[in-house]
């Protein structure tokens, strides 16, 4: 019988593992594409001592249960070899038949990614809290904060791809943004709503400037010619009659003869339509009874945002945030964190009622019946989900106080 190998503290060590003359532990695996690979720790069990002047780290055998972890659970070790901007251009390829302006957009966040020493990272590698401090420097570098929204509005998919492609286990980008970096946008108006109404109805109602009312030329001026080519098109087309075209109403509200009867804005038409093809849908009662028990649940815990309300349109990232809520709630039979499933669709900071029961039952009868949908009905159903709940309101957190 051969004599067990022995550390230089009389411990057994176990197969693979050794220890060096210099004092060092090290393990020899075989990972799962068949490559022997190396770990090393200067202690060998959690407990050890930390030799004077060395790095604390985890424990040899620390690291072989993780190691163990990942072979049982088929993750791609060493993060397949993958950087940040290599994963990312990976990402971007399955990205065909965009329009112009999001390939730029896209084009931008890779060659930001090319220049920083974060997107030469191994990807596996990438920690949460590195991924926090890349977008911090970012905005320290002068990056505004709608730059580093689109920023990360393109690595945190490619982290979640790696992740369903087993290469990583967690998405370090999983964060509200807004808890990380600061919120220096300013929406640029030349002026509001209320005072272009306010402006044209003077315009309309004075007996001097009235003559000049029909040559002002307004968004709203855009709207309406924009609605008059689209009916000329449908009359030109002749495959039906213009009364039969089924946004028909949308399209006279756009072409309303006074402008402040129009639509206040193209983001209240893209509103309308979504709203029009909701109601236009084939859906069952069943259909309807699914649908509303869930939201219901999520609009009845929400109780405020922080800031202003953004969201994730993403059906993909959408469905993947609540798998993972299940997931979490595996043994439950109700959600235990109602932010779980909240932040599958809002992406800023809010404020909830914990005290809203979701039981399980109902996120996964919803997941399982979301997932069942075409893509075009995917969207409908995320937009309306997302209208529901826009309206709920908006009490910024108090100033800390300096003392």
């Amino acid at each position: 019988m051969s004599e067990k190998r022995r550390d230089n503290r009389n411990r057994i060590l176990r197969n693979g593992e050794s220890q060096r003359k210099d004092g060092r532990y090290a393990f020899k695996y075989i990972d799962a594409t068949g490559k022997p690979q190396f770990v090393y720790s200067w202690k060998l069990e959690k407990t050890d001592k930390l030799p004077t002047g060395k790095r604390d780290d985890l424990s040899l055998r620390e690291k072989e249960k993780l190691i163990q972890k990942d072979i049982d659970d088929q993750i791609v070790p060493r993060g397949g070899e993958m950087t940040v901007e290599e994963l990312v251009r990976k990402y971007l390829m399955q990205k065909t038949g965009v329009r112009h302006n999001t390939e730029a957009n896209y084009n931008f966040v890779l060659n930001i990614i090319k220049k920083e020493e974060f997107g030469k990272r191994r990807i596996d590698k990438v920690k949460q809290s590195d991924a926090k401090c890349w977008l911090i420097k970012l905005q320290q570098d002068g990056r505004g904060y709608s730059s580093i929204h689109s920023i990360r509005g393109v690595v945190r998919p490619a982290f979640q791809m790696a992740v369903d492609d087993d290469l990583i286990r967690k998405n370090p980008f999983e964060f509200q943004l807004a808890t990380v970096v600061v919120n220096d946008s300013v929406t640029r108006e030349a002026i509001t709503r209320k005072q272009e109404r306010a402006f044209l109805e003077f315009v309309a109602s004075d007996k001097h400037f009235c003559k000049y009312y029909d040559g002002i030329y307004t968004s709203l001026t855009d709207m309406f010619y924009l609605a008059e080519l689209f009916g000329r098109l449908i009359d030109n087309a002749g495959s039906c009659d213009r009364t039969d075209f089924s946004y028909n109403d949308i399209l006279n509200k756009m072409m309303e003869k006074k402008p402040e009867n129009r639509f206040e804005s193209f983001a209240a038409i893209r509103e309308a339509i979504g709203k029009h093809d909701f109601l236009h849908m084939q859906i069952s009662d069943e259909d309807r009874e699914i649908y509303q028990e869930f939201t219901n649940l999520i609009y009845k815990s929400l109780t405020s945002y922080m800031s202003e309300p953004r969201f994730n349109t993403d059906c993909a990232i959408f469905i993947s945030r609540l798998e993972k809520a299940l997931t979490t709630n595996l043994f439950e039979t109700i959600i235990q964190k109602n932010a779980d499933v909240i932040s599958s669709v809002v992406d800023c900071g809010y404020r909830y009622n914990n005290g809203v029961n979701i039981p399980n039952e109902t996120v996964g009868k919803f997941l399982d019946w979301f997932r069942a949908a075409t893509p075009q009905s995917q969207a409908l159903v995320l937009n309306n989900f997302i209208a529901k709940i826009s309206d709920i309101k908006v009490v910024e957190p108090e100033p800390e106080l300096p003392f």
